[in-house]
């Protein structure tokens, strides 16, 4: 079997997903017959929006930049909200004026960049969902789909369950 878990935007950008390894390792050792890719959308998406990517991951903005992936008829609403929380927490205006309109620019390319990524020879791809990666992942998802791969969602169970018999 050949697996991809894949780890979208917001993890923090310098360092390694814990998810990723942790998963990846246990698959590995208990069943070393699959093969394992790790994929880090987070790093794509942070070298797309540098000045920005720091705020906006420490902010309820995570979320809202996706939604309208999943949501284009949202897209007025999400614009709305950036404006308003983007003044509360201060948005580097290093990108000018249409920051709101670059940074929604690169959560597409960030996705259509993992879905890329991600190709069509896997088995199983499994996301993260933490530190708002709901939305990203969703879209991900959305778009492998479109592609025509079988995607089957998988949720797991409470914390030290995975790769365990759940029933004792």
């Amino acid at each position: 079997m050949n697996i991809a878990l894949v780890a979208m935007p917001w993890s923090q950008f310098d360092a390694p997903s814990t998810a990723l390894g942790t998963l990846s390792a246990l698959i590995r050792r208990e069943y070393p017959d699959f093969t394992v890719d790790c994929h880090y959308g987070y790093v794509d998406m942070w070298q797309r929006i540098k000045p920005v990517y720091q705020q906006i991951s420490n902010s309820p903005l995570a979320e809202i930049m996706f939604l309208p992936l999943l949501y284009p008829e949202e897209t007025i609403n999400a614009a709305r909200w950036f404006a308003k929380m983007s003044d509360e927490i201060s948005i580097d205006p290093i990108l000018g004026d249409k920051v709101f309109d670059q940074i929604l620019r690169a959560t597409r390319d960030n996705v259509d960049a993992v879905v890329a990524s991600v190709g069509d020879s896997y088995d199983l791809v499994g996301f993260t969902i933490t530190y708002c990666q709901l939305f990203s992942s969703l879209a991900v998802a959305k778009k492998l789909k479109k592609k025509g791969m079988a995607i089957s969602r998988l949720t797991p169970g409470p914390p030290g369950s995975v790769g365990r018999d759940s029933s004792t």
